[in-house]
């Protein structure tokens, strides 16, 4: 009896570690030689962007045996629309052509060598027929200024423009990175942005004091910026509309005054500074937006809206505290009254 009984144990002993010998084969990962760890690759922005063709780019793997290059209009690439495989690792870029024109399009590359692949790497969105051009142009003061133009490639005749004025303490990214700046471009405006004195990457200094009672600086950034855009051959000189907040909101409705401006939207903008600063007789065709909780703004968008002549209107956001900018942000309803108060005034 004890003899069976000891044999029987060794038996489950025997196959319990079998088993547990069979677990760890089964969790088993070798490790991978440091010679097949192959360094991430890194995709750039596109460049050369044309109707329809875009160089794709990349940061140069000199051990790299070739690359696998993808196209896709999905920025999950579920579907490719294009796979290219280069062989000379000396290559940082390609150049995809006979795309459709005003697609958006994504790419990512990804290396071999020693029968090793890399990770894919980042993957980079594109639109082609689209333009971005940084300008820069100088004040009547030598101050000099820097903006960003948008636009498509492919543009016939002379199409209306939108300029984008900033808040204060912001600068000209508070609007490119607005859906409006791209609305515009895709429906064949020309988008405008450019930093106030003082701002972003202009020259000048910030003294908010002057700002607000120095006609010198402020209406004087927009007359020049307003004049640059004017000298574009593909702008329609006398088609432009204006989308400012806070400080840009002023600035906006002061230069409602000039025939070419057919329509601005004021976001959050400060009555005294306009008394300051511009004739008040001359305000035209303005959309005033102010948040109900917002302080003194609603009371001066209400006395605003009571002197401006032409089309008008006038919103204030219940309940809101939002200030400039962020008051397109407070229903779908609002933001598109707000784009369609400048798209109407400016369609073909």
């Amino acid at each position: 009896m004890n003899n069976r009984f000891i044999v029987c144990l060794m038996v489950v002993v025997i196959c319990l570690a079998s088993c547990e010998r069979n677990d760890d084969e089964d969790n088993f990962e070798p490790e991978i030689p440091n010679k097949y760890i192959l360094e991430n690759i890194i995709t750039n922005d596109a460049s050369l962007i044309g109707f329809n063709s875009f160089q794709a780019n990349w940061s140069r793997i000199d051990s790299a045996e070739f690359y696998e290059l993808e196209l896709s209009k999905q920025s999950n690439f579920n579907t490719i629309d294009s796979i290219i495989g280069i062989t000379d690792s000396k290559v940082n870029y390609y150049q995809f052509r006979s795309l459709k024109p005003d697609s958006v399009y994504y790419y990512r590359i990804r290396y071999f060598k020693d029968d090793s692949c890399s990770n894919y790497s980042n993957i980079i969105r594109v639109q082609v027929n689209r333009e971005n051009i940084n300008i820069s142009y100088l004040t009547h003061d030598n101050i000099l200024l820097k903006g960003r133009i948008h636009k498509k490639v492919n543009i016939e005749e002379r199409t209306p423009a939108v300029i984008f004025i900033h808040e204060a303490m912001s600068d000209k990214n508070e609007w490119i990175n607005h859906e409006f700046f791209k609305r515009y471009v895709d429906s064949g405006f020309v988008s405008f942005a450019f930093d106030v004195t003082g701002h972003g990457e202009s020259g000048g200094i910030i003294d908010f004091p002057k700002f607000r009672i120095d006609t010198n600086i402020l209406p004087k950034d927009f007359k020049v910026s307003l004049k640059y855009l004017q000298s574009l051959d593909y702008v329609d000189q006398n088609r432009i509309g204006v989308y400012g907040g806070s400080m840009g909101a002023f600035m906006g409705v002061g230069a409602s005054a000039f025939s070419e401006i057919k329509a601005v939207v004021a976001l959050t903008c400060p009555y005294q500074h306009i008394v300051n600063l511009y004739d008040i007789t001359n305000i035209n065709s303005v959309f005033y937006i102010a948040g109900e909780l917002d302080g003194d703004f609603p009371g001066d968008a209400q006395k605003l809206y009571n002197i401006t002549k032409g089309p008008k209107k006038i919103e204030i956001v219940e309940g809101s505290s939002y200030h400039g900018v962020t008051l397109l942000y407070t229903s779908t309803e609002l933001k598109n009254e707000a784009f369609n108060w400048i798209y109407n005034s400016l369609e073909f």
